[in-house]
C-alpha cells in the first residue's frame, strides 16, 4: 500500500528550539522534493485515529517518546523516530540519529592530530545516556590513539558546572586538550578558565559540542562539534521512502556524522576525516543539567541570538559602544520610541535590567563585536 501522506507526531516543547526547527526545515524540503505531504501533530491520537502507515515521531524526551511508542504498540504500523539521543528499541522502530560513536573515536583523532594528548573530559551529565555512551567511548579507545585518559581525568556535572569546573581547576595544568560534553559547559570552562589566568588556546585546546550560535561569537571562538539537524530530517524522508518501497524490511537504523568546526580555541586546526550516513537495516524524564542557573542563562542567551535580526545586532552594538539612544535611533534610521521598544525586548529576552547590566553580560561571555 502507497503513502503520500508522511504523518509526523511532535514533542510540542522541543519544537521550539533551533534544533527542531532545523529537522523540520530538512523534514519539509526533503518532503517537497519528493513530492510527499507532511502532516505534523503534536498528540499521537490525532494519528492512531487515521490510517497508520508508517509514522515518524520527533523529540527529544526519553518519556515523551516511551509515551508515544507506547500508544501506538497495539496498532500495526512501521515507526521512524528522529532523536538527537540514542534508543534501543523494538523490532518495527527505526531510527534516524547521530553517529555519537564516531563523534567521540573522530575527536580522540583530531587530539592526535594535533599533538596535544593530556586529555580531560569535562562536564559530562551521568543523567543523560548519551553523555555516558560518549565517554565510555572515549575512555575504551583513547589509548589506540596515544591519549593518557582515565576515569581519573572524567570530571562528571552532577547538577552543577560550577561544581564540576572547581574539581577541574587544580587539575587544569595537568591538561593540553579538554573535550566538554556540551557548548554550554564549554563556554563555562573558557570563561571562567581565562579568569583564573590561563590562555586559550596556548595552555590548552578546548572542544564543545552542538555548534551553537554563542560558540562563534564568543572570544575565543569555540571549536565544536557539529550536528546537521537539517540532514537528519532530510535523511528521515529518505528512510521513510526506502521502508515504502521495500515492505519486507521492518526497520532499519540510519547514523547521521557529526563534523569538527575548527575554531581558534583549537587554533583554527583543520580536520581531515571524512565522514558519511550509514545506513543499517537519552533523556532521562527529569534531568539535573537543565536546573542549573549557569546552563540556564546559557540557553537563554542562546535563544536570545536566534532570534536577533540586523536591527537588534546593531543595537547591541550600539549599546557596546556606549552611543546615546538619540544617536543611535538616528543612525539605524528608526524612532526613539521603536529603539526602546527594541531594547525592552532586548533587555527582558536577556534577563537584564539596563545597558550597563547588558553589558556586563556580554563582557562576561566575552562576546566580540
Amino acid at each position: 500500500m502507497k503513502y503520500n501522506s508522511v504523518k509526523l507526531c511532535a514533542e510540542k516543547e522541543y519544537e521550539k528550539s533551533r534544533w527542531c526547527l532545523e529537522t523540520l526545515r530538512g523534514l519539509n524540503e526533503a518532503a517537497s522534493k519528493h513530492r510527499v505531504s507532511l502532516h505534523i501533530k503534536h498528540s499521537v491520537n490525532d494519528i492512531i485515529e487515521q490510517d497508520t502507515g508508517i509514522i515518524m515521531i520527533l523529540g527529544t524526551t526519553q518519556s515523551w517518546i516511551e509515551s508515544v511508542l507506547s500508544k501506538l504498540n497495539p496498532y500495526e504500523c512501521k515507526i521512524i523516530i528522529i532523536s538527537n539521543s540514542p534508543f534501543d528499541l523494538r523490532g518495527n522502530v527505526s531510527r534516524v540519529i547521530f553517529n555519537r560513536e564516531e563523534s567521540m573515536i573522530n575527536a580522540m583523532k583530531y587530539i592526535k592530530m594535533t599533538g596535544r594528548t593530556a586529555c580531560a573530559l569535562f562536564g559530562f551529565n551521568p543523567n543523560s545516556s548519551s553523555d555516558v555512551k560518549r565517554y565510555k567511548i572515549f575512555l575504551d579507545n583513547c589509548n589506540q590513539f596515544g591519549i593518557s585518559t582515565t576515569e581519573k581525568d572524567l570530571y562528571l556535572n552532577n547538577g552543577s558546572v560550577k561544581n564540576c569546573f572547581h574539581e577541574l581547576f587544580g587539575n587544569l595544568g595537568n591538561y593540553n586538550f579538554i573535550i566538554c560534553a556540551n557548548d554550554p559547559v564549554a563556554i563555562y570552562l573558557m570563561r571562567n578558565a581565562v579568569a583564573g589566568g590561563y590562555r586559550i588556546p596556548d595552555d590548552f585546546y578546548v572542544l564543545g559540542f552542538g555548534n551553537s550560535i554563542v560558540s562563534e561569537l564568543i572570544t575565543p571562538s569555540l571549536s565544536t562539534i557539529f550536528l546537521d539537524y537539517y540532514e537528519i530530517g532530510r535523511q528521515a524522508i529518505d528512510a521513510y521512502l526506502y521502508l515504502l518501497k521495500h515492505p519486507e524490511i521492518s526497520s532499519m537504523d540510519v547514523f547521521i556524522p557529526c563534523k569538527i568546526i575548527p575554531r581558534r580555541s583549537t587554533e583554527y586546526k583543520e580536520f581531515s576525516f571524512s565522514s558519511e550516513t550509514i545506513y543499517s537495516p537519552v533523556f532521562n524524564s527529569y534531568d539535573l543539567f537543565f536546573d542549573d542557573p549557569d546552563i540556564n542563562e546559557f540557553f537563554r542567551l542562546e535563544q536570545f541570538f536566534e532570534h536577533c535580526d540586523e536591527i537588534d545586532m546593531e543595537i547591541i552594538k550600539g549599546l557596546h559602544e556606549e552611543v546615546r539612544y538619540e544617536s543611535l535611533a538616528q543612525k539605524l534610521h528608526i524612532s526613539e520610541y521603536t529603539l526602546k521598544y527594541r531594547l525592552k525586548k532586548i533587555y527582558t529576552q536577556t534577563n537584564t535590567a539596563n545597558r550597563k547590566s547588558f553589558n556586563k553580560l556580554m563582557k562576561k561571555y566575552r562576546i566580540k563585536f
